[in-house]
């Protein structure tokens, strides 16, 4: 199964609550931005990648922090989503295990907040990465 085709399958009012339960402090400064880039993804086409690609979440718990750490997999290395094309995303393979772990709903509550951790538009994000870029060379 593929991140869209969850996403075209499940309303905002199912995966709004999980966003504030799961990311209170971030869903709280922009309800609008997570419902809004929930709409954007479901319009946008999905884009192949020519590498299988597949999108992996876990439950990290280092005794300080537990989180949802959400990435994905390409030849056993883990990636980040932060700066990827969102239809790149859109057309990603969901690992069984966490098709077994997390509800579909929960599933895109994550993908989300990883998606939107420099902005809330593909535009915002790119801006950011340039200047990330900038200031590391």
């Amino acid at each position: 199964m593929m991140v869209k085709d969850i996403i075209m399958k499940h309303k905002w009012e199912e995966v709004q609550p999980l966003c504030l339960k799961h990311y209170p402090s971030d869903y709280a400064k922009s309800i609008s931005g997570f419902e809004n880039v929930f709409y954007d993804l479901q319009k946008k086409e999905a884009t192949f990648s020519r590498e299988k690609r597949i999108l992996k979440i876990d439950f990290v718990d280092d005794g300080k922090d537990s989180y949802h750490h959400t990435d994905f997999r390409k030849d056993d290395i883990e990636y980040g989503l932060d700066f990827l094309p969102w239809d790149e995303v859109l057309g990603m393979t969901i690992h069984k295990e966490t098709l077994e772990k997390y509800t579909e709903a929960e599933i895109i509550c994550h993908v989300i907040w990883e998606i939107t951790f420099y902005g809330f538009s593909e535009e915002a994000i790119k801006a950011e990465g340039e200047t990330i870029l900038q200031d590391d060379y």
